[in-house]
C-alpha cells in the first residue's frame, strides 16, 4: 500500500510511505521532485506507478516504488482548474472529470464543471474529453470504469432555479469513441448523498447516506441492459466508510460491522469482529491486498478531526478479525 499526502493533525502533509501488510513494515516514499499538495488531489495507480494529481494547482507527479522516484506530469492541454473530481483508471490512461473551480463542500452554481481530460503516462500527454452528450455539470458525484467506459451517476448539481441540488442521473463514456450516452433513471435509487462506489463483475455498486436515502441504502447499475436494482436489504451494510471490491466480492465497513456482499447471489453476510475493530471515522483509505482490505487513516466522525494519521488496520477473509499496525 502506497501513502502520499493528506492533512494531518498539524495540516497538510508532503510526505508518504510504502506498507508492506505482510512484514508490518513502513518505507518511506521520497520527496525528491515529489508535486505539492493541497486538499483537492487525487491519486490512482497504474499497475507500475502511483499517478497523482492535484485538481487544484493543476499539476501532479507519478511514482515509482521500484525506483522509489518522482517524475512530472505533463500539465500541457491538461483540465483546468478543480476540486471534488473524480479519477478512473482504464488500464492506460487516467480520467478526470467533473468537480467545481471553489473548493467547498457547498459548490457555487457558476462554478460547477462537467468537462475533463485523459491522461496517458506512457506517453506523459494529456488527450481531451468530449462533450456532446455529456452529463449535467456536478460535483461529489460517483465514478466507476466498466471495462469500457466510464460511468457518472449522481452528485451535487443544479435544478431548474439554478439552485444546487443532489441529482438523479448520470451518463456514460466511452474513450474508444469519444461520445457519451445517457443513463436510465427508471428504478434509479432516490437522489442521496453518495458515500462509495465501485465497479463489481457487471455492475456498479453505490452505497447512499442512510440518513437521507428513502428507498435503498444500496444500488446496482449494469451498464450492459442499462437498468437499476436495489441490493438484498438482509443484512446489508449501514452507511458505508470505506470498501474493497477483492474480486469476487465487495467488502464495506460501515464503522461497526465489516460486511461481504456476493453480486452474483445477490447475498449479504455482516460479522462483529474481534481484535478491536477500527472506531468509527470517516475519509480513511481503503485498498485490497489480494488477500485483505487494508484501512489506513482517516479522522473524527464527530469533530471531522484528523486524528488517526497513522492507524492501519487489515482484515483478512482467512482469518476474519483486525490486525493494528502503527508506523
Amino acid at each position: 500500500m502506497i501513502v502520499w499526502g493528506g492533512i494531518g493533525n498539524n495540516g497538510l502533509l508532503v510526505s508518504g510511505g510504502r506498507y508492506n501488510p505482510t512484514a508490518g513494515t513502513w518505507t518511506p516514499t521520497s520527496t525528491t521532485n515529489a508535486p505539492q499538495l493541497t486538499s483537492g488531489t487525487a491519486a490512482t495507480w497504474s499497475g507500475t506507478h502511483m499517478i497523482v494529481w492535484n485538481g487544484r494547482l493543476v499539476a501532479g507527479g507519478r511514482y515509482n516504488p521500484a525506483s522509489n522516484g518522482w517524475s512530472p506530469v505533463s500539465t500541457n492541454n491538461a483540465p483546468v482548474l478543480r476540486s471534488s473530481f473524480t479519477t478512473v483508471w482504464t488500464g492506460t490512461e487516467m480520467i478526470v472529470w467533473g468537480g467545481a473551480t471553489n473548493a467547498s463542500t457547498e459548490p457555487l452554481p457558476g462554478a460547477l464543471l462537467n468537462s475533463g481530460g485523459r491522461y496517458l503516462p506512457g506517453l506523459n500527454v494529456w488527450i481531451s474529453i468530449g462533450s456532446s452528450g455529456a452529463p449535467a455539470p456536478r460535483t461529489q458525484h460517483a465514478a466507476a470504469w466498466s471495462g469500457s467506459e466510464m460511468i457518472i451517476w449522481g452528485g451535487l448539481g443544479l435544478n431548474t432555479n439554478n439552485t444546487v441540488t443532489l441529482l438523479r442521473n448520470g451518463a456514460r463514456y466511452d474513450p474508444a469513441l469519444n461520445p457519451w450516452r445517457g443513463m436510465s433513471t427508471i428504478g434509479a435509487p432516490d437522489a442521496a448523498p453518495l458515500r462509495v462506489s465501485v465497479f463489481a463483475t457487471d455492475s456498479m455498486i453505490l452505497g447512499f447516506d442512510r440518513r437521507f436515502a428513502t428507498l435503498a441504502y444500496w444500488a446496482r447499475y449494469r451498464p450492459e441492459t442499462d437498468s437499476w436494482s436495489s441490493l438484498s436489504a438482509p443484512d446489508a451494510a449501514g452507511v458505508p466508510q470505506a470498501l474493497v471490491w477483492t474480486g469476487k466480492e465487495v467488502i464495506v465497513w460501515d464503522g461497526l460491522l465489516a460486511s461481504r456482499y456476493d453480486s452474483a447471489r445477490d447475498v449479504w453476510t455482516r460479522r462483529k469482529l474481534p481484535g478491536g475493530p477500527p472506531s468509527s471515522r470517516t475519509g480513511m483509505a481503503a485498498v485490497w491486498t489480494g488477500s485483505s482490505m487494508l484501512l489506513f487513516g482517516g479522522g473524527q466522525t464527530s469533530t471531522l478531526g484528523t486524528i488517526y494519521p497513522d492507524d492501519v488496520y487489515a482484515y483478512s477473509l482467512s482469518r476474519p478479525m483486525y490486525l493494528y499496525q502503527k508506523p
